[in-house]
């Protein structure tokens, strides 16, 4: 064999490896996906009411069909890469798809999913908001939704939102995503609603809600029963998928 030919055959090794490698890690990641799943559709399947038709829920509680039919969910938002419609032919579904990463813009899609929520419900549906852990990018988006529809600051519908849904726990990327959100819906930028400027107590005490937000969401948010985050093990499993 020639030199030259011997370097190609070296070359088509290596890339075989490659493919080899890349194709574990995809069986990998169905088999965590699969596992995870499993677990949210036991211990997480219930969809959490926010106000009148929306709803926040997990992996789990978008698989929970007889629940979503129970609540008159009509429409499911999705926001997650790597997940699909479950009942196509029986939902109408919207899907976002974007990583649970602090570098992902997800700003830049509420307004397509604000309007998916408001299709819904001006149609006498109920709108399911969904990610794969039900803390992350779901809760992003409505809080976001509820700050721009009721014009509320990001503390007050973080309290709205956390009282339904104690393990919210947005990456660090998204709150700051929400903050400046909010400083546009007030005001302090740009601002297609023209709602009132807060006072300066209002603004600090939005920022001590994020402060409190951010240490939850590098913490122990929500408390759950497992000793790995969920959240930080659907990110693994998403880098994979990179």
């Amino acid at each position: 064999m020639s030199m030259p030919e011997a370097g190609q055959a070296a070359e088509r090794d290596e890339r075989g490896r490659d493919d080899y490698e890349q194709q574990q890690a995809r069986v990998l990641v169905a088999l965590m996906q699969s596992f995870c799943a499993a677990r949210y559709r036991k211990a997480d399947n219930t969809p959490c009411p926010i106000e009148q038709g929306l709803y926040l829920g997990s992996v789990g509680a978008a698989l929970n069909k007889e629940a979503l039919k129970s609540l008159n969910i009509t429409h499911i938002l999705i926001v997650a890469r790597s997940l699909s419609p479950a009942f196509p032919a029986e939902f109408n579904y919207k899907k976002i798809e974007v990583l649970d990463s602090p570098d992902t813009d997800l700003l830049k899609h509420f307004d397509e999913c604000f309007s998916f929520i408001d299709e819904a419900i001006s149609s006498g549906g109920n709108v399911l908001v969904h990610c794969f852990a039900g803390r992350s990018r779901s809760v992003t988006i409505v809080v976001a939704y509820l700050m721009k529809k009721h014009q509320m600051s990001l503390e007050s519908a973080l309290s709205l939102v956390r009282s339904k849904r104690p393990q919210l726990a947005p990456n660090e990327g998204f709150i700051s995503q929400l903050e400046n959100f909010d400083k546009s819906l007030q005001g302090w930028g740009v601002s297609h609603l023209q709602a009132p400027r807060r006072s300066s107590l209002d603004k600090d005490n939005a920022t001590q809600s994020s402060s409190a937000l951010r240490a939850t969401s590098a913490g122990d948010a929500g408390a759950c029963a497992d000793t790995v985050n969920p959240v930080e093990q659907e990110r693994r499993m998403e880098s994979l998928q990179s």
